[in-house]
């Protein structure tokens, strides 16, 4: 015997992409710079760096490409005994937290 069964799946969370389907002249910018910076890095043979953008507010001209090396965001742990690198937690992801900061937000419009 087979059972028939309705499956009504969640509708998806685009919130977070409710921008627009296409980018902006910014976000167009933005992506062609870091990847501009991204192979200057592999170029140089800098491994574990990260691209980043700086002075984003100014004319495209004057944005600064850096990298920042990724062991500047970790912290010297020890776990059984030996240092380890692991990530630093730079923000509390909990319930709570996320809950003051959005008041705090919705306060400040």
């Amino acid at each position: 015997m087979y059972v028939i069964v309705q499956l009504t799946p969640p509708p998806p969370f685009f919130l977070a992409k409710a921008r627009s389907s296409m980018p902006s002249q910014f976000d167009a910018a933005l992506g062609y710079a870091l990847g501009h910076a991204a192979a200057g890095l592999v170029a140089a043979g800098a491994t574990a760096y990260m691209a980043t953008a700086h002075c984003l507010a100014a004319p495209t001209a004057e944005w600064r490409l850096c990298g920042l090396p990724l062991y500047s965001l970790m912290a010297a742990d020890r776990r059984a005994g030996e240092a380890v690198a692991v990530v630093r937690i730079l923000f509390n992801h909990t319930y709570e937290s996320f809950l003051y900061i959005l008041v705090w937000v919705l306060l400040l419009r």
